[in-house]
């Protein structure tokens, strides 16, 4: 059984991890500056933004778009 306060974070992690994907994925995107643009929006570290995307799909599947 998950606590609201991990719903939330699951669910916010889940934003961040599409919408990480989503930049990625414009022809000549640059990672670090996608990783920084959503560490800006979302006011999180991009380690965090590592951690997020290493937990939800991956790193391989991350460093592959």
């Amino acid at each position: 059984m998950k606590t609201p306060t991990k719903k939330r974070k699951q669910k916010r992690d889940q934003k961040i991890y599409a919408e990480l994907l989503k930049l990625k994925a414009l022809p000549g995107s640059m990672p670090t500056a996608c990783e920084l643009a959503v560490a800006k929006k979302y006011g999180v570290s991009r380690s965090t933004i590592y951690n997020i995307a290493k937990r939800i799909g991956g790193i391989s599947k991350l460093a592959s778009v």
